[in-house]
């Protein structure tokens, strides 16, 4: 019964995973990621990711990436940005990701309120992004105002580099 839980538990870490992940693990992905949503949207994206970040564990990973697609996301569909720049770095006890956008910013207490002429009203982004995050013991900051732009901030706690259940 363990055997087959592990064996569930890992299937859905994978079909949760960016086929991104498949080819590179972080920090690589998410330069990939900025490279292919620049491409896609015409808007320029920057990507700094510390090559200090540990191998981590899948589902860390898989939540970071999905974070920084579903923000990039937010900036092509609502922003009007003209940049984007993500930034992935590792502090002593958490992997951090940082997307900031030079766009037309919002109010994010009425956007997470849900309220209808907000412009995240159409999807779950930054509910989703936090919920996604919590699941981990993560959390998500975010940052603007409407003429302003935006930031976002995810961090999960990671303890000593993992060994076990990493990709590199």
């Amino acid at each position: 019964m363990a055997r087959d839980g592990l064996s569930e538990a890992r299937h859905s870490v994978r079909a949760l995973a960016s086929p991104l992940l498949d080819n590179a693990a972080l920090p690589e992905a998410p330069r990939e990621l900025a490279g292919r949503w620049q491409r896609q949207t015409g808007v320029v994206a920057v990507c700094r990711a510390n090559d200090d970040v540990p191998p981590l564990p899948d589902e860390v990973q898989a939540a970071l990436l999905r974070v920084a697609q579903s923000a990039l996301a937010n900036v092509a569909e609502h922003a009007g940005a003209s940049q984007a720049r993500l930034t992935l770095s590792w502090v002593q006890d958490a992997v951090l990701l940082d997307v900031w956008d030079d766009g037309a910013g919002f109010d994010p207490a009425r956007a997470l309120a849900g309220c209808p002429d907000a412009p995240e009203d159409r999807g779950f982004g930054l509910t989703g992004m936090r919920q996604r995050l919590s699941q981990l013991a993560g959390c998500l900051a975010i940052e603007s105002a409407p003429g302003r732009g935006s930031a976002i901030s995810a961090r999960i706690p990671v303890p000593v580099p993992p060994a076990a259940g990493a990709r590199r």
